[in-house]
């Protein structure tokens, strides 16, 4: 799992990347490069002269290669650990550090929610400033009302890890909060 401090450097280093391209943009426009001629290395003139001729400039720049995930980090939605409705509810009532973060629309959240979650809706692109408001340490539960798959709450929940959640982060099994309401447990 990354660590917030990684988390914290990849943010730097993003941030100067930016503003290369930034101060790029920005530059006067430069004298477009000759085309490189598509032989390099040495050639023979009509008189037998040897001469060098130019090697051509590369024209994509390279890429790092991608850093590869932890042993123990969920490669995909369906590897991010399930919650049972029973074992939150065991979770909450014990005690134990636990955070619930409900990924429904900020307007559905309003309507009713398990007491206590925050409100974090689904987005696209989660971002470092996300991660920094939970307290880390402690079990997060990610829910939506997305039906069987959850989909809203797998997302959460593998960006919440992928930005290196330094918590035991899981997803709150099918039938999420509709499971809840019915079972009587609280809401607010």
């Amino acid at each position: 799992m990354l660590t917030l401090a990684r988390s914290k450097w990849m943010v730097v280093c993003i941030s100067l990347i930016f503003v290369v391209l930034l101060a790029a943009s920005c530059a006067p426009a430069a004298t477009p490069l000759p085309t490189p001629t598509p032989t390099t290395g040495l050639a023979a003139t009509p008189t037998n002269e040897v001469v060098a001729t130019p090697t051509p400039i590369p024209t994509e720049i390279p890429t790092a290669a991608p850093t590869p995930k932890a042993v123990d980090t969920p490669i995909s939605p369906d590897e991010v650990p399930r919650i049972s409705l029973e074992e939150l509810k065991e979770l909450m009532d014990s005690g134990a550090s636990v955070v619930v973060l409900d990924n429904r629309p900020r307007e559905s959240y309003q309507m009713g929610h398990i007491k206590g979650a925050i409100s974090l809706p689904w987005k696209p692109q989660m971002t470092i400033v996300d991660l920094e408001m939970l307290p880390m340490g402690k079990t997060i539960v990610t829910y939506c009302d997305c039906g069987p798959g959850e989909a809203d709450s797998d997302s959460v929940a593998m960006q919440l890890i992928d930005l290196g959640a330094e918590a035991d982060v899981k997803v709150l099994a099918h039938p999420s909060i509709e499971g809840w309401i019915e079972a009587g447990y609280p809401t607010e």
